[in-house]
């Protein structure tokens, strides 16, 4: 198989929702919101987002991502490797 041949197959979505390229500040909170981490959404579908923090260390597998410039509270869920920066809604 060549080169061109492969390109196509590696650039196609696979993903059910497409991503909407975005930057957003958010907030990651969680414990009733007593703990509340600043965040950026990079990337955000119907289905999920993309997230950028600091750092992971802290947030917990499930948490609320508070969205001010939609005034909109999304239940979410960390997943993928540790450390990284993806949620899912």
């Amino acid at each position: 198989m060549s080169a061109k041949e492969i390109e196509p197959q590696l650039s196609e979505e696979r993903r059910r929702h497409a991503r909407r390229r975005v930057l957003k500040g958010a907030l990651v909170a969680f414990d009733a919101p007593n703990s509340v981490f600043e965040c950026q959404i990079r990337n955000l579908s119907d289905e999920g987002a993309k997230l950028t923090l600091g750092s992971t260390l802290g947030v917990p597998d499930h948490f609320d991502l508070l969205i001010p410039s939609q005034q909109r509270i999304a239940p979410a869920r960390m997943f993928g490797v540790p450390n990284t920066s993806w949620a899912r809604q």
